[in-house]
């Protein structure tokens, strides 16, 4: 089965195990694209015939969810979430993606990970969550972070959060190339800031009133690598200035001359 969402706007899923999306008992497929939550979103795998199972995410927009996490890989391994100039905006929310004791692929571009606009909240924050469980049957997942931004200024933050105290048997393999952190300290067991590749740009990414537009004269401008990603998030053309910006959004460069 194949869902395609595309141009819509999404309002009142509603708290608690009331799912914005579940796949259950078969590989759906499900296309996400310029699409708007305004009240949060959870996809979920939740058995072993799921996998295969593809979630395809692209230019989108999350707003605060009412449950802990967006996305929650539970009992089905084998599912790959591919999450492309999509901005996940949190006031209180714990995980953006929460991976238990199964072997998924998470490839995370050109997304922007930020505190709602006013928010104060100080929510110990973690993007990935990793459940302990995992053993050699069900091996290690697999998640890909380039061209990120991560801010959220008020918090102790972990982008991959592998849990010091039950840690997983087998570590998930990284792939994590240039990203902007913005945080107020790194959580323990944190497992994205010295894997193989990483660059960490720091400071301030200067979003516009949306809280995921960027300013021209952002740290994220201009610091991306070419991952053969050619739009951002309004669809327009990247790279506009000499390299790819960071997170969801491409800024026009400066006038010269």
């Amino acid at each position: 089965q194949i869902t395609n969402l595309n141009n819509c706007l999404i309002t009142g899923i509603k708290p608690a195990n009331n799912f914005g999306y579940l796949v259950a008992d078969r590989a759906n497929i499900l296309n996400v694209n310029n699409t708007k939550f305004d009240t949060g979103f959870i996809a979920i795998g939740s058995n072993e015939n799921t996998a295969g199972a593809i979630f395809n995410i692209n230019r989108s927009l999350f707003m605060p969810n009412n449950t802990d996490w967006t996305i929650l890989a539970a009992n089905s391994g084998g599912m790959t979430f591919n999450l492309t100039n999509s901005a996940f905006l949190n006031d209180e929310r714990e995980a953006i993606v929460a991976a238990t004791n199964k072997a998924n692929t998470f490839n995370v571009k050109h997304c922007t990970f930020a505190d709602l606009p006013g928010s104060t909240a100080v929510t110990h924050s973690i993007v990935m969550f990793l459940l302990s469980g995992n053993n050699t049957a069900n091996g290690a997942s697999s998640f890909t972070l380039q061209n990120n931004i991560f801010s959220h200024p008020n918090d102790s933050y972990a982008v991959i959060f592998n849990d010091p105290g039950d840690p997983l048997a087998i570590l998930p393999t990284l792939t994590v190339g240039t990203n902007l952190w913005n945080i107020g300290s790194l959580r323990d067991g944190d497992a994205a800031q010295n894997a193989p590749g990483s660059v960490i740009i720091t400071g301030d990414p200067q979003f516009l009133a949306d809280g995921f537009h960027i300013a021209e004269g952002s740290p994220a401008a201009d610091a991306g690598a070419a991952i053969g990603i050619t739009v951002d998030y309004d669809g327009e053309v990247r790279p506009r200035g000499v390299a790819s910006d960071l997170g969801v959004d491409e800024t026009a460069p400066p006038p010269t001359g």
